[in-house]
């Protein structure tokens, strides 16, 4: 269940999201905005199950919020907050369908009553809906039978209109198997994503870009159908019942898509735009953009067309100097040649027409160097990669320019420690500091990982090793420690303090804050 608090003074939603229980109501999350613009942008991105909103907000009001909230088919139960003693101000958001008003300023027990209410009301349409089993499956979660209806001819070398349109009749999808229509292939770049040890909720991010992409489509006239096509990749429909888009229409929506990407949800992605095709042609298509998928190995968020020619191939520009690197890592001079190897890769790929078979073959010559290095100090690749699961990113970084780089810093770290210039101590004291500069992030084992070249299994043994603790108690423990010192030394909002540790959900900080110090962060206070 979540609750999106929204007014345009800061001090009330503070102290909204302080005073009410919100586990005791049943709220798993409480959001916050301070105006119409900020509460639509988390709307299109996420579920939202209640609205907590003032009328009297500069710009857009919150009557006008709730109403564009309705034409858009959110589902949301909005409680307006008013100032105004006179009911005919607030009788307007009732008439549109609002759940409740509350006369400020009113007291959070009211506020709180009000909520408890709208949850139990979410609830028990929850729970009538389930009589309808199918016909929710159908609705609500059209993507995932979409997925299975219609992903095999994604990866099929034809497609068959009479099972398709049976297939598109039963999801009740308005598009006829004969109809032209806009077809993209849409990725996220890992490189552009932040690294946590469990990935991105899909059903939140999907639901989400649907929304973002419903609204753009209906700019331009158009419907959208968004498909699962593999783990990092959706495949984009976009049609009407007249013509297509053109191609320079359906590209600038595919580039606002990309910047939204980027605004909401701080990660890159890519598209790759068949521009306007129909299901008999459609294998063809995805087989090229599927070539330039492939070939993006720079990892840009851009959009790319399949009426782009294909990148030339570049001079093999490390060739020249092979033999010297050589000679030169061999002789212990590992470091000057990684650093060299780096400079030609990043001339390689400031060129542009970098291809997944170049970059396949530069990574085969390095890893190559690399073992000729090791064996010329008695070892092998075990015994500077101890670790499984680290090897086998090494020898298949090649996929894309920044698992390439990373490679090769692994090399170099790996030298650096079999010739004993780092100990234990030394990565943990560097790993701890790292945490501290940057206590207000969500810190993972994977984000350690990518900025110290170590694996995230080995980072775990390091700290249980030589700090006596799992590395999530060691963050908990350090957000706690600079939370307690900012609630006894300033007079920051509860609600602040948790945000600036990176807390967005404010029961879950209390809980934590109390396990630690014995009493709540509003009781430390008192």
């Amino acid at each position: 269940m979540t609750v999106l608090v929204v007014d345009d003074h800061i001090s009330v939603v503070s102290a909204i999201l302080s005073a009410i229980n919100w586990e005791k109501i049943g709220v798993d999350r409480a959001l916050k905005a301070y105006n119409a613009f900020e509460a639509k942008n988390i709307l299109r991105t996420q579920p939202v199950d209640i609205l907590l909103c003032d009328i009297e907000m500069p710009g857009e009001n919150g009557l006008s919020l709730f109403r564009w909230a309705k034409e858009n088919k959110y589902p949301v139960e909005c409680i307006f907050l008013t100032s105004h003693a006179d009911f005919q101000y607030a009788k307007e958001g009732l008439q549109m369908g609002g759940f409740d008003y509350i006369l400020q300023p009113a007291l959070y027990e009211d506020v709180q009553a009000a909520l408890s209410r709208a949850v139990r009301k979410v609830e028990s349409a929850r729970e009538y809906q389930t009589y309808y089993a199918y016909g929710r499956m159908i609705h609500g979660n059209s993507g995932l039978l979409f997925d299975s209806a219609l992903g095999r001819w994604l990866h099929s070398a034809e497609i068959d209109p009479v099972q398709l349109q049976q297939a598109l009749d039963q999801l009740h999808i308005d598009l006829k198997a004969e109809q032209p229509f806009c077809f993209a292939l849409l990725e996220l770049l890992h490189s552009a994503l932040p690294e946590k040890d469990a990935p991105p909720n899909d059903d939140l991010f999907r639901y989400g870009i649907n929304n973002i992409l419903a609204e753009m489509g209906a700019d331009y006239g158009q419907q959208v159908l968004l498909l699962r096509y593999d783990k990092e990749s959706y495949a984009l429909f976009c049609y009407c019942a007249g013509a297509p888009l053109n191609e320079e229409s359906f590209a600038g929506l595919l580039q606002r898509f990309l910047e939204s990407c980027t605004q909401f949800y701080h990660c890159g992605a890519a598209a790759y735009s068949a521009g306007a095709t129909d299901f008999a042609a459609l294998p063809g298509c995805i087989a090229r953009l599927n070539t330039r998928r492939v070939n993006n190995v720079l990892h840009a968020a851009r959009v790319f067309r399949i009426s782009e020619e294909e990148p030339a191939e570049p001079q093999r520009l490390w060739a020249s100097n092979r033999k010297r690197w050589e000679t030169l890592a061999t002789q212990g001079g590992f470091s000057a040649v990684q650093a060299e190897i780096g400079d030609c890769l990043e001339l390689m790929a400031s060129s542009g027409t970098l291809t997944a078979e170049q970059l396949r073959s530069f990574h085969g010559d390095f890893i190559q160097l690399f073992f000729q290095v090791l064996s010329g100090m008695g070892l092998g690749l075990n015994d500077v990669l101890p670790d499984f699961a680290e090897r086998e990113y090494f020898l298949n970084s090649y996929h894309s320019i920044e698992q390439t780089r990373r490679a090769l810093q692994m090399a170099g770290a790996a030298i650096e420690r079999a010739g004993g210039a780092t100990d234990d101590e030394d990565r943990v004291q560097a790993i701890v500091h790292y945490i501290q500069e940057n206590i207000e992030k969500d810190i993972h084992r994977r984000d350690l990982a990518a900025e110290f070249f170590l694996s995230p299994d080995y980072i775990s043994h390091l700290f249980q090793s030589r700090m006596n603790m799992t590395l999530s108690a060691f963050v908990t423990q350090e957000k706690m420690r600079v939370a307690n010192n900012l609630l006894r030394t300033t007079n920051l909002p509860v609600s602040v303090v948790a945000a600036k540790l990176g807390y967005n959900n404010f029961s879950h900080f209390s809980r934590t804050y109390k396990q630690i110090y014995g009493v709540s962060p509003t009781g430390e206070r008192k």
